[in-house]
């Protein structure tokens, strides 16, 4: 078997290196379109974007995802960045373009630590999103003004340096894959159960809060109704990329560690590096593929609109205000309004009377 793959890999093995090759540098060009327009995005920027490795800070503009949220995800980004050049290192072995004599040597197990280190991380990411959200809903006073940038870091500090950790220790074996997969599934799903429940207190807090303000308009909070606001907003835009997500990753883990579990012979480890080189490919195709989308939507959203595109809707397309979206801003200002209004007339009664 195992020979069967490796004589059919090596008949398009030029050919596949053209094509991953091709498929990083797309999803690098699509990186550097969105960095070039990253000032026009004002609704999904932040102020403070980490950068890999350097942590340096570069202040853009931001209105709505608060500003540790984007310093986590960002993290995040950055170990997956590494991750994928990690694997991207590692192609010439899986297609015996280098020889190495086994997967222990010193560079295919660092470049092996640093792949596995991004699904380690993706491992954890849910319990730090939901950590952090948790903090927004704790300090729900104040979080807005007091923006407690150091909870972000060491919530990125500890997050990344486990996640090397637990990857050393898969790729070394002193970790069971079979027992991480059952221990991520279920803390993922807790975490996204847990995400569920802190988006009902958030809403009902702040129904609680309106209903307040109409009995009791001297102890109404607008920075804490601001804040509530945001938290829901924040858990709407997010809440179901989280149950997506766990059940991707609950698949995705299976599909890496049981081969690992189940296989014993040499011959069939080779079988499945020419597997995972395979998978490599698939994943560089579907960058390729998804990236002209990618920039296309960045080029929508800046207001960029390509030619072909204009041609093909038409201009009018392009220009017409999303009803959904005014509506739901008008309802806000007039429910804002109206309760200000409230509150003063009552307040000014008092006062003459």
């Amino acid at each position: 078997m195992a020979t069967a793959y490796f004589a059919a890999m090596e008949a398009v093995k030029n050919q596949i290196a053209i094509a991953l090759i091709a498929g990083y540098v797309m999803h690098v060009r699509g990186f550097v379109v969105f960095w070039r327009h990253r000032a026009s995005f004002k609704r999904i920027a932040s102020p403070l974007i980490i950068t890999a490795v350097a942590f340096v800070p570069i202040v853009i503009r931001a209105v709505v995802i608060h500003i540790n949220f984007i310093i986590i995800a960002a993290g995040t980004y950055a170990v997956m960045i590494v991750g994928t050049i990690g694997r991207f290192l590692t192609i010439p072995y899986e297609m015996r373009i280098i020889q190495f004599t086994g997967l222990y040597e010193p560079y295919i197990l660092f470049l092996a630590i640093l792949r596995q280190g991004s699904y380690a991380q993706a491992l954890s990411i849910l319990w730090v999103w939901t950590i952090e959200r948790a903090c927004a809903t704790i300090y729900a006073a104040d979080y807005e003004k007091n923006k407690r940038i150091h909870l972000s870091i060491i919530f990125n500090v500890a997050s990344i340096s486990c996640s090397y950790v637990v990857s050393y220790a898969l790729v070394t074996r002193i970790f069971n894959g079979l027992i991480v997969i059952v221990v991520a599934f279920i803390s993922n799903s807790s975490c996204a159960l847990a995400f569920r429940v802190l988006g009902r207190y958030n809403t009902k807090h702040l129904a609680r809060l309106t209903h307040q303000f109409k009995r009791y308009p001297d102890e109404y909070s607008l920075s804490l109704r601001i804040q509530l606001k945001e938290n829901v907003s924040t858990m709407k835009k997010i809440e179901f990329g989280v149950y997506s997500y766990t059940v991707v990753l609950a698949v995705n883990l299976l599909l890496i560690f049981i081969p690992f579990i189940t296989l014993t012979d040499t011959n069939q480890f080779e079988a499945l590096q020419w597997c995972t080189c395979i998978s490599n490919l698939v994943v560089a195709l579907s960058i390729l593929c998804t990236s002209p989308i990618l920039e296309t939507s960045i080029a929508i959203h800046t207001n960029k609109i390509p030619p072909f595109l204009r041609a093909l809707l038409g201009r009018e397309y392009f220009t017409q205000n999303n009803p959904s979206q005014k509506k739901e801003m008008d309802e806000y200002f007039y429910q804002l309004d109206s309760q200000w209004s409230t509150g003063l007339s009552i307040i000014s009664s008092g006062r003459f009377n």
